[in-house]
């Protein structure tokens, strides 16, 4: 499977200037409220989108639920006329990727400038660049072998990656592709070398540029609100209904590994046609909404991984909400020994150290585990994002001198020692 080996990000909201992530099978996203967690979570989940080369949904790549960023002006930050996402790859068919982001005529972000670079073969570059040019309808495009002034117009004034993903992927290139439309419509007659150049171009489109095939990429991702319960469902929750009985045997062994349930079955009425939920705990079976609200807020998690038969990376706000701390750390246990990718941000103590202990013992390779720690500057207008490694030993590495101070000046006031 592709996944994004580091995540950049530039002047968005509190991050100041160009900053990255790095992103392993394990994730964690560490610091105080309003560091940039979410933020940086929201990224990887455009950024997954571009990869993929979707295409956008009304607003923008940075408008899906339940990763809602809004406009340019809520994403950039303040005073910034530009932001910049991007990143590398492992397992794609391009290197990097870097976008250049400015607000469109409805305040939604479009991108001014990007570029792409490609797997090479031998020591043939393959990036290639687009940029739309300032105060102008021209969007310039570079490749390995050309340099290319198109008129916007002719991409519909879309931007840049809907082109790739609606049109240049279908086949529906500049000028229909064809050298005598593109002389007869701007009268290149007499440049010979922007003929030249627009053959090199549509050349480049239709037979040496690599797109990703869809769905590279699978990305869930999950916050810890939590839908209201109901007794009886004309449609169950969380795609319960779509699980097979293997999956339902999964999905019920990591509710016993959790100690949140022994079984869930569902009963259909034959009165109404509607169904019910039942959980089996240590007081016999109960309905759904009888249950405390731990299971609530991980039955969705559980119910996706169980029920997802390809390797997918799954992003998720604070999974520890409403679990207990021994919980909080099977549950990162869990994580662990799954196959799939998980970029959690979490204030949670207790699923840190599980995946630490993991690496300690041999359940993850060091370089399955990565932490962003969030650091907020005195002024608290701006972060900075610190990437810690991790040891054989599950020992933090380059760690700065303000991790974990609340929670030693806290242990020494414990002890009176200040």
């Amino acid at each position: 499977m592709s996944s994004i080996a580091e995540l950049r990000i530039g002047d968005v909201r509190c991050l100041d200037g160009e900053q990255s992530v790095n992103t392993r099978r394990i994730t964690l996203l560490v610091g105080e409220n309003n560091a940039g967690k979410s933020t940086a979570l929201s990224c990887y989940h455009a950024l997954s989108r571009i990869a993929n080369l979707e295409k956008q949904n009304r607003l923008s790549y940075f408008d899906d639920t339940p990763l809602h960023m809004g406009t340019f002006d809520t994403i950039a930050r303040s005073g910034s006329s530009k932001f910049i996402l991007g990143g590398s790859f492992e397992r794609q068919i391009y290197t990097n990727i870097m976008c250049e982001f400015g607000p469109d005529k409805h305040n939604i972000p479009h991108e001014q400038k990007v570029r792409i670079e490609f797997n090479t073969t031998g020591h043939k570059s393959r990036n290639l660049d687009m940029e739309l040019v300032s105060n102008s309808r021209t969007l310039r495009i570079k490749g390995p072998d050309f340099s290319f002034d198109l008129d916007h117009s002719e991409i519909s004034y879309v931007s840049i990656l809907e082109w790739l993903s609606r049109h240049v992927r279908r086949g529906n290139l500049p000028y229909s592709g064809k050298l005598d439309e593109f002389r007869n419509r701007t009268g290149a007659n007499e440049s010979p070398e922007e003929a030249t150049e627009f053959a090199r171009l549509i050349s480049f489109l239709r037979s040496e540029l690599p797109l990703p095939s869809q769905g590279c990429f699978f990305v869930g991702a999950f916050d810890p609100s939590i839908v209201p319960p109901a007794r009886t469902y004309a449609a169950l929750p969380y795609e319960l209904n779509n699980l097979s009985s293997e999956q339902f045997d999964l999905l019920n062994e990591m509710g016993n590994e959790l100690n949140l349930w022994r079984d869930i079955t569902i009963h259909s009425r034959s009165e109404d046609g509607r169904s019910e939920v039942l959980v089996k705990t240590a007081s016999d079976w109960q309905n759904l909404v009888e249950v405390g609200r731990g299971i609530h807020s991980v039955l969705p998690l559980l119910t996706k991984i169980s029920g997802t038969t390809q390797r997918t990376s799954f992003l998720l706000q604070q999974p520890e909400a409403y679990l207990h701390p021994s919980i909080q750390a099977n549950l990162a246990q869990i994580m662990a020994e799954s196959e799939h990718n998980f970029t959690i941000e979490t204030h949670s103590d207790h699923i840190v150290d599980r995946f630490r202990i993991c690496v300690m013992n041999g359940v993850l390779r060091p370089d399955e585990l990565s932490i962003a720690y969030f650091s907020l500057s005195p002024d608290r207008k701006s972060s900075q994002i610190h990437n810690l490694g991790i040891d054989a030993d599950g020992n933090l590495l380059n760690a700065p001198s303000g991790y974990r101070s609340f929670f030693m000046d806290e242990t020494k006031s414990l002890l009176g020692f200040q």
